[in-house]
C-alpha cells in the first residue's frame, strides 16, 4: 500500500508541471506512449493537440507479434486507422497551435493515400501545418516479378504526387523505397519539392545501370542517402545548398559520382 501511495505522489508530482515541461517530455516517447498517457489522464489529454512534432506511422496500428508476412488487407486496415488519428491531430477544433513538423510512414495504398493528401493539404493551406516529412516503406519480392513490382510502385508513387501536387510542395524529407522511375518522372518529381532537404532512397533507380542526374539550381536539399541503388554513375550538377552525401550496399558492379556545382 504504501509503495503504491509513493508511485500515486509522484505522479500527482508530474502531473503539476506547466505544460511546455510536459509537452517536452511528451516529444521523447513514442506516439503510443502519448496517446496511451493523454486516454489515461484528464490532466494529459489536451497535451497531444499541443505537440509541434509528431511521428506518426501505420505500423502502429499493423497486428503485433506476428509469424506470418502482413497482408495487403491488415496494411489497408492500418491505413484507414492512421488517417483517422491524422484527422484527430489536423482537423480537430480543439487545436490551437499550428504544427511544426509532421513526419509520416505510410503504406502505398493508393486511394488511401489521397485521403491523407488532402488533409495534409488542408492544414497546409490552413496554416495548421508547416512542414511534412514523408516515409513509404515497401517490401520487395525475391522472386523474378521484383523488378514489375518496382515499376509498379514508382508509377503509384507518382500517380500519388500528381494527384497531390501541394503536399509534395511543402514535403522537407522523403524517403522511397524499392521503386524503379522513369528519368523524366524521377526529374519531376524533385523538382516540385521545392522545400525538400533530406532524400533517401533505397534500391530506387531508373533502370537498371542508368545515370541518375540532379541538375536542380533552385534546390535546397541538404542530404543525399542512396542505399542499394542500381546507378551505373550519379551526376550531381548543381545542387546548392548540398552538404552530406552518403552511399551505402551499391547493388551494381561501379558507380562513378561527377561534381559540377556543389558548395
Amino acid at each position: 500500500m504504501e509503495s503504491y501511495d509513493v508511485q500515486n505522489h509522484d505522479e500527482d508530482r508530474i502531473s503539476k508541471l506547466p505544460d511546455d515541461i510536459l509537452l517536452a517530455i511528451l516529444e521523447k516517447v513514442s506516439m503510443s506512449t502519448v496517446i496511451r498517457t493523454s486516454s489515461l489522464s484528464t490532466r494529459w489529454r489536451h497535451l497531444p493537440l499541443l505537440l509541434s512534432h509528431l511521428y506518426l506511422e501505420a505500423e502502429y496500428f499493423m497486428p503485433q507479434n506476428s509469424t506470418t508476412a502482413v497482408d495487403d488487407e491488415s496494411v489497408k486496415e492500418a491505413m484507414s486507422d492512421l488517417i483517422k488519428l491524422v484527422s484527430n491531430f489536423l482537423a480537430s477544433p480543439k487545436r490551437e497551435s499550428s504544427i511544426r513538423t509532421l513526419s509520416l510512414r505510410v503504406g502505398l495504398i493508393a486511394d488511401l493515400l489521397l485521403d491523407i493528401g488532402k488533409l495534409v493539404c488542408d492544414s497546409v493551406d490552413s496554416g495548421k501545418l508547416k512542414n511534412l516529412e514523408l516515409e513509404i516503406p515497401t517490401v520487395k519480392k525475391s522472386d523474378s516479378s521484383g523488378n514489375k513490382d518496382m515499376r509498379e510502385r514508382a508509377q503509384s508513387l507518382m500517380f500519388f504526387f500528381d494527384s497531390s501536387p501541394r503536399l509534395f510542395g511543402c514535403l522537407t524529407k522523403l524517403f522511397l523505397f524499392n521503386a524503379s522511375f522513369t528519368e523524366p518522372d524521377m526529374h519531376r518529381l524533385l523538382l516540385s519539392c521545392e522545400l525538400l532537404q533530406n532524400l533517401i532512397l533505397y534500391d530506387c533507380d531508373i533502370g537498371y545501370l542508368s545515370i541518375l542526374k540532379m541538375d536542380l539550381p533552385n534546390s535546397k536539399l541538404r542530404a543525399l542517402e542512396l542505399c542499394s541503388c542500381s546507378f551505373e554513375m550519379v551526376q550531381l550538377i548543381c545542387l546548392p545548398k548540398l552538404v552530406l552525401l552518403q552511399c551505402k550496399d551499391w547493388n551494381s558492379k561501379t558507380c562513378f559520382f561527377q561534381f559540377c556545382s556543389l558548395p
